[in-house]
């Protein structure tokens, strides 16, 4: 049994700009139930530290940055050859009010949807 995080997207991931180094990052075509956006990115054994977050955090912002919204599905799984992949909690949250990197540490079967969205001064 191995832990992932897969990201999904309404933009296209780029897996190869990714130059941290921190985790693994590689391109994924997986259907998962409760995904409404296509899986593009898989993390091999998720995320467990703040610093592993961050880097992502700064991946995110920097694939973001040249769309004025976008939206951006974060699962953390486990894959077993026991049981399918199960979501059990949705949350959502907009880009700009993520205060920490500490929000993309998610519980097993929790699923993060990031909207990016124009912000009104």
């Amino acid at each position: 049994m191995t832990y992932y995080y897969y990201i999904a997207a309404n933009i296209p991931l780029d897996a190869h700009t990714y130059n941290e180094h921190i985790f693994s990052l590689m391109p994924c075509e997986e259907h998962i139930k409760g995904f409404t956006l296509p899986i593009q990115l898989e993390i091999n054994n998720g995320l467990s530290k703040k610093r592993q977050a961050q880097s992502l955090l700064n991946f995110l912002y920097a694939q973001t940055a040249s769309y004025e919204s976008c939206t951006i599905e974060i699962a953390h799984l486990l894959n077993s050859n026991h049981e399918p992949y199960r979501i059990t909690q949705n949350t959502t949250v907009d880009l700009h009010t993520i205060q920490s990197a500490d929000a993309l540490l998610l519980q097993v079967g929790q699923l993060l949807t990031i909207r990016k969205v124009p912000v009104v001064s």
